[in-house]
């Protein structure tokens, strides 16, 4: 036995060696986070659909409730067998395996896509992984992360197959598309942006083929998979092609949101870029400008917020998810701020990549930016976009930017050092403040309903818990509110005052979190 394992070992270890590291990170981080996964007592959004509909899977019903609007079954076999051993409340843990999974899998793409150096490759890494709306997507049983995990595995078996040209690899990158359609229907652009790609690269027999696998995709969503009332009610709007203030406004909000979440790589693409060509400085600050000042006919009311963020529902200023609550939430100091030159940095940044990128647009085509443009075209189709969508975006313009990067200079490195720092501390704020206020108001509530004998329906909690615990007469007894009584005269008049609850945290920078519990004046 002995033997056979040193055989094994030995004739696998140049994977050993790639992938061990890897894994211990993996383990190291998980085991660090795993108390938070664990403490997740709430559904933070739409997941309660998905806790529902794998609730059900375990009784031997695979019916998808008629509100899912995702395909969702990878995820949901998966949270079914995660769940008959662990239990249906500890799905949150799987997704932050299921995340941290994704971030070792991107590490190891970098390698293929020619960046060797470790240092850079851990900065591109968290400056992907520490993004607030992939942390947001890491607490609960949302599909995000779920599809971005098998998401990357087909994009690292593409782009080993791009560096090698074997077969095996491009049988498995497509496998792959599988598991990450059945958590997303989204996942036909891959072979959409694959067959665009091996088309201007003249591959025409791999092109056909990948035509041919989003065609048979294509054909089975819309006339074989047992779609639900949402999935149909949520069909593709092909009239926003049409609607040109809507599609502009919508692809700048989402050059700027890259652009935001991306700055250093965006600067140190500029700064290569301009050293080795010289010549065209000009013609890129001139052309940087110009799309700069054709921005100000961006109109992002005509997505949801006039300001950045402009998108719904989950990145906002004041932290995640925020009109999950009713009343007007606190904020930690100099946010405004934070946010106005922050917009004014990815507006620049925004309008200095998409300069460089027409500039050299035809040695900067690669696999990775068609994709991304394809991700784009179905974003503009889509009913609605929400911020949350964007999150396949960030690993493939990192991994599309990177043939004009190369290892990251000692400046740059410093920037994307200062960078990935901001994000995580942003993204804590968020996260701490987000878990503690949900953890309170699902615990308050429930005790509420078992004490008083007050039926849930009758709570006014999270957005998440009315759409579990629906009422629709609004008859609420209880009401959990961010405006005190000074501020909203109808808790004054109506209402009396149950309990005033501080969300705190270690290292908080929000100012007077507090949240309000009130109750009904019969």
């Amino acid at each position: 036995m002995m033997q056979r394992l040193c055989m094994f070992l030995d004739a696998n270890k140049a994977l050993i060696k790639r992938w061990l590291p890897n894994a211990l990170v993996v383990f190291a981080v998980f085991f660090i986070l795993l108390p938070v996964a664990a403490s997740i007592n709430f559904y933070q959004n739409d997941d309660w659909v998905y806790y529902k509909n794998v609730s059900k899977f375990s009784t031997g019903d695979f019916s998808l409730d008629p509100i899912t609007a995702p395909t969702f079954y990878t995820q949901g076999v998966l949270g079914l067998v995660f769940s008959s051993m662990f239990g249906l409340n500890r799905l949150p843990v799987l997704t932050l395996l299921v995340t941290i999974t994704a971030a070792a899998v991107f590490f190891q793409t970098l390698s293929y896509s020619g960046v060797k150096d470790t240092v850079t490759r851990t900065l591109l890494t968290g400056l992907v992984f520490f993004n607030p709306i992939v942390v947001y997507s890491m607490w609960g049983f949302m599909t995000e992360n779920y599809f971005l995990l098998f998401s990357l595995l087909h994009i690292y078996f593409f782009s080993k197959f791009l560096n090698t040209s074997k077969s095996s690899d491009f049988i498995i990158a497509n496998a792959l598309l599988l598991p990450a359609f059945f958590v997303r229907q989204l996942a036909f652009v891959f072979p959409i942006g694959a067959a665009a790609f091996l088309l201007l690269k003249k591959q025409y027999k791999h092109a056909a083929l990948e035509a041919g696998i989003f065609a048979l995709l294509f054909f089975y969503y819309n006339n074989l998979f047992p779609k639900t009332a949402e999935m149909i009610e949520k069909g593709l709007e092909f009239a926003h092609l049409a609607d040109y203030k809507y599609s502009f406004a919508l692809i700048c909000a989402i050059v700027i949101y890259m652009a935001a979440f991306l700055v250093p790589l965006v600067f140190a693409i500029a700064q290569k870029y301009i050293s080795t060509n010289r010549k065209l400085l000009l013609p890129a600050v001139v052309l940087t400008g110009v799309i700069y000042i054709a921005g100000k006919y961006f109109d992002p009311h005509v997505l949801a917020w006039g300001e950045f963020p402009y998108l719904d529902n989950i990145f906002e200023r004041k932290g995640f998810f925020p009109r999950s609550i009713g009343g007007t939430k606190y904020y930690f100091s100099g946010i405004y701020d934070l946010y106005k030159y922050w917009e004014i940095l990815a507006k620049i940044a925004g309008s200095t990549a998409v300069a460089l990128f027409l500039l050299k647009v035809k040695q900067g085509l690669n696999y990775y930016l068609v994709t991304a443009a394809a991700y784009v075209f179905v974003l503009l189709i889509a009913q609605k976009t929400y911020d949350r969508y964007l999150i396949l975006l960030l690993p493939l313009i990192v991994l599309g930017g990177l043939p004009y990067l190369s290892d990251l200079t000692k400046p740059a490195k410093s920037m994307f050092v200062v960078f990935c720092l901001f994000l995580f501390v942003l993204s804590y704020q968020f996260s701490g403040e987000f878990i503690t206020l949900n953890r309170y108001i699902w615990t308050r509530a429930t005790e509420l309903s078992q004490s008083s004998a007050v039926p849930k329906e009758q709570i006014q909690a999270t957005n998440a818990w009315k759409l579990t615990h629906r009422n629709l007469g609004k008859d609420y007894m209880y009401d959990f509110s961010f405006d005190n009584q000074d501020v909203n005269e109808g808790y004054k008049t109506n209402y009396e005052l149950v309990e005033v609850k501080n969300i705190t945290f270690p290292f908080s920078l929000y100012i007077n979190p507090t949240v309000y519990l009130y109750k009904k004046v019969l």
